[in-house]
């Protein structure tokens, strides 16, 4: 897989946010999910409004978490490059 970007910036339309593990050649997103986001309904809020402005502009957002396999992870990451054109490893 190739080395994505970490804490990158991405500027959308309507603003700009930070992703975890950025993949920009393929607008493809990876975010992981910590408890706070889950528990904390304001930031819930956030990571909503967040997510759909990613995907109007075009992102494929991946979320995770921590009791999520890591080959699954790998394997999902590797399938939605590959949707997006990526044919590294």
């Amino acid at each position: 897989m190739p080395e994505p970007a970490l804490n990158a910036e991405i500027v959308l339309p309507r603003r700009i946010v930070h992703g975890d593990l950025v993949f920009r050649e393929w607008r493809t997103l990876v975010e992981y999910e910590g408890d706070q986001h889950r528990t904390d309904a304001v930031q819930w809020s956030r990571d909503l409004e967040r997510y759909n402005d990613l995907v109007e502009a075009g992102w494929l957002v991946i979320r995770v978490s921590k009791s999520m396999p890591s080959g699954e992870v790998v394997a999902r990451v590797a399938r939605a490059l590959h949707s997006r054109g990526c044919r590294a490893g």
